[in-house]
């Protein structure tokens, strides 16, 4: 069995999709960052890592709401995070 874990990558409140680590040439994805958490978790999904690329790059999170909008989807599993450093998890629980 093989387990597909997606990742929404949040950037300015949009979602996108990179190639390694060039945030330059990043694509944007149609719809919300919770339009998208949606789709997945409707397809299946038990896991959903999210990345805030914006706070990655800060050092704090900047996409808190998204965050907050997609952990409350309240799917088993469903997870949310930012990779900041510390790993500020408080603004989610």
């Amino acid at each position: 069995m093989v387990i597909v874990y997606p990742s929404i990558d949040i950037q300015g409140g949009r979602v996108i999709r990179t190639s390694g680590a060039d945030l330059e040439s990043a694509d944007e994805l149609p719809g919300s960052p919770i339009e998208m958490a949606r789709r997945w978790v409707a397809a299946g999904a038990r896991w959903l890592p999210v990345v805030d690329v914006d706070g990655a790059r800060a050092g704090t999170p900047r996409n808190l709401d998204d965050l907050r909008d997609i952990v409350a989807l309240g799917s088993p599993g469903h997870a949310g995070q930012a990779l900041v450093p510390g790993g500020d998890r408080a603004c989610c629980r």
